[in-house]
């Protein structure tokens, strides 16, 4: 008996490690299964979204409800009694909310622009005798329109005068107004909008010349609108150089990024360069320019 006794235990490292080969087997085959069911779920999860789309109102067939008991919402509000024939139609209230918040076909439209009645459209047997009929209400048939912009001169008329008694005294004229932009024949409402069109609907002058050629038959060379162009911009330097001191007076500026070049390449320009600035240097810069900047 000592002697079967001591051949088990001989045995037994020999079973004990057979037995760890088999766990660490046992181990691998259930991480591959995971691996297997992780990559079946992404699949599963993939023809859900083909099936039932992306949005987050649609849910799963087998979920109808949410799982909130009562220790989440709290105990319900017992239903309140309603007498007989008044109950409301569940589908006739639901209409009804989607009718109310359905928007009209009018509301699509921009209704604070202002209304120019043009005519009054008066029945012709109203007019062969009014005194016998009374107006009780009227109705509107509106349409949307736009007045067609006009390129004028817009003139300012000196009268010139001499005197009756003595003719030997010079003629008598108001002096010139000072043009609205200094240095052009271009009133303010133009240069505005040669300046909008530039720099806000990025419209270049080219194109700006031609408009003006085919819709007005004015020719205004492109060095023209580029001249005007300039004396409005130094006519709001004054505005630019107000922003700048309110720049200059924030502790964090926020600036927006833009291509670097490598300097001794002429490779394009990839890097950007995006982020926050502490102080604006304290000098001069060019309309146009970039703003320089540093860290203080």
């Amino acid at each position: 008996m000592a002697d079967g006794h001591s051949e088990d235990l001989q045995a037994l490292p020999e079973r004990v490690q057979e037995l760890e080969g088999k766990l660490a087997i046992s181990l691998e085959t259930l991480e591959l299964l995971k691996q297997e069911l992780l990559r079946k779920d992404q699949i599963i999860a993939g023809l859900q979204h083909q099936l039932f789309g992306a949005k987050s109102e649609r849910h799963h067939p087998d979920q109808t409800q949410l799982d909130f008991g009562e220790d989440v919402l709290g105990k319900s509000e017992a239903p309140c009694e309603i007498p007989a024939g008044q109950e409301d139609d569940p589908e006739a209230e639901g209409a009804k909310e989607r009718n109310a918040s359905r928007r009209n076909k009018k509301d699509l439209f921009p209704r604070f622009l202002p209304v120019v009645v043009e005519d009054v459209i008066v029945p012709d047997e109203v007019r062969a005798n009014p005194d016998a009929y009374i107006e009780i209400g009227e109705f509107h048939h509106d349409e949307l329109t736009v007045r067609r912009a006009q390129l004028y001169w817009r003139r300012q008329t000196r009268k010139k005068f001499k005197s009756r008694e003595d003719r030997s005294l010079p003629p008598l004229v108001a002096a010139a107004p000072a043009p609205s932009v200094p240095g052009t024949i271009c009133g303010p409402d133009l240069i505005a909008m040669i300046i909008a069109d530039k720099y806000f609907y990025h419209d270049p002058q080219y194109r700006q010349s031609t408009r003006f050629l085919m819709r007005f038959g004015a020719i205004l060379s492109r060095q023209t609108l580029n001249q005007w162009t300039h004396a409005g911009m130094d006519l709001l330097a004054p505005v630019g150089e107000a922003i700048l001191r309110e720049l200059r007076l924030a502790e964090i500026i926020q600036v927006d990024r833009w291509p670097i070049s490598t300097p001794g390449t002429a490779a394009p320009p990839r890097a950007t360069f995006g982020g926050i600035v502490t102080r604006l240097l304290e000098q001069p810069i060019a309309t146009g320019s970039l703003v320089a900047a540093t860290t203080a």
